[in-house]
């Protein structure tokens, strides 16, 4: 685990090996990781998070994930839209795997209230939860410490990095990020590899994907989210899969799609759920059929599992990391008002599937948050447990 970013090599020798490590790192990178030289996504890449606002005053975004098993495979949409928050000033070009304002905008600084635009590697997630309780994880974690803080002032050494501040020669800032102190948001997240290696002076500093405190919420240049979203979302990335954070105003996206070769934005927006909810709610038939579980979502740890339910759809449940998947047709539920469960059961080609959703609060394992359901899945007489939830617009 490194706290420091910004460490740096004392020795002539350590720079030769640095500069030789950087010219391998071009070549391979011009021969292997980017087969078209137009896109800034490697690709290596098989994990991809979009965000999309409106323009590049909007704080207002959606936040797609993506994922594809080769370079030359199609990005294929691993889930719904989520609703999410970009700085309370907008987006401004930011400093990433891109090439500088390859379109007209303005340029993230810092303290300006903007989230970086353009394309980032995401190599870090971090938390309050003890190192020994984040097994499902499978990111490079970091330990959110009461010294441990993000410096944002641009005259100090150690802009841009995270540190220690007991494990420091000198503390030369005289601002930054007490990440201890804003449990709320920083509880769970993401670090964004904008304006690092090297840092440029002032270009922006301290950029997370993390919890949002509710909707109506603002950051400063972070993009934030429902904290089961945020979950949710550190579960599925892998670092051996390369993930990248692609961060657009709308119509930016739309010039740039081609040639840095994005998928296709879906066409649901976040808040269409809630009017087919409406909808479903007016019809007493379906609401006679149907339990008042439109959307569901639940995961377990050890080993990570994700279950994904849409009432008169599907259910999709992904365990061992991704290596093992099952869908089924949604089935009707039972449902026991007394005991406070509802349970799907399938028998479909020799297996036996079933998912019991009872109404008791759950406690996860590796987060510490409690949610309002406990989910037990039943495949052949294998048990996975969990916690779930409903999931609301």
């Amino acid at each position: 685990m490194i706290l420091c970013l910004s460490g740096r090599l004392t020795s002539r020798v350590g720079y030769m090996l640095l500069y030789l490590l950087l010219i391998f790192w071009v070549v391979i990178s011009c021969t292997s990781l980017n087969k078209n030289s137009e896109s800034p996504v490697p690709a290596a890449s098989q994990q991809m998070i979009v965000v999309i606002s409106e323009s590049f005053e909007s704080s207002a975004a959606r936040l797609y994930r993506y994922q594809r098993e080769r370079d030359d495979d199609s990005w294929m949409l691993y889930a719904e839209t989520i609703t999410a928050i970009v700085g309370k000033k907008g987006m401004g070009w930011g400093r990433g795997l891109h090439t500088k304002e390859p379109l007209n905008g303005p340029v993230k600084r810092e303290g300006d209230g903007k989230s970086p635009a353009g394309v980032f590697t995401l190599s870090t997630a971090f938390g309050f939860v003890e190192p020994q309780e984040m097994t499902a994880l499978k990111m490079p974690y970091l330990h959110i410490r009461e010294m441990v803080e993000c410096v944002d002032d641009p005259n100090s050494v150690h802009y841009n990095s995270i540190v220690d501040r007991e494990q420091v020669e000198e503390v030369d800032w005289q601002s930054s990020e007490r990440m201890w102190r804003a449990r709320t948001w920083y509880d769970q997240g993401v670090f964004v590899d904008h304006n690092y290696d090297p840092s440029e002076k002032g270009a922006g500093s301290c950029i997370f994907l993390h919890n949002w405190a509710n909707p109506q919420d603002s950051t400063s240049g972070c993009t934030a989210l429902d904290p089961w979203n945020m979950k949710d979302i550190i579960i599925w990335l892998d670092v051996s899969k390369f993930p990248v954070l692609v961060q657009l105003p709308e119509p930016v996206y739309a010039q740039l799609k081609v040639d840095w070769g994005l998928p296709d934005l879906p066409t649901d927006k976040p808040g269409q759920l809630k009017n087919e909810k409406q909808n479903m709610d007016n019809s007493s038939n379906r609401a006679a059929a149907i339990p008042q579980i439109l959307k569901f979502r639940a995961v377990g740890n050890e080993p990570g599992w994700i279950l994904e339910l849409s009432a008169g759809d599907s259910i999709s449940f992904v365990t061992d990391y991704g290596r093992n998947s099952y869908r089924f047709k949604t089935p009707r539920p039972d449902i026991d008002s007394e005991s406070g469960q509802t349970v799907y059961r399938i028998d479909q080609e020799g297996r036996t599937f079933m998912l019991i959703i009872e109404a008791q609060p759950c406690r996860d394992s590796m987060s510490g948050q409690t949610f309002e359901s406990q989910v037990t899945v039943i495949i052949n007489g294998q048990k996975w447990m969990g916690c779930g939830k409903t999931l609301h617009e």
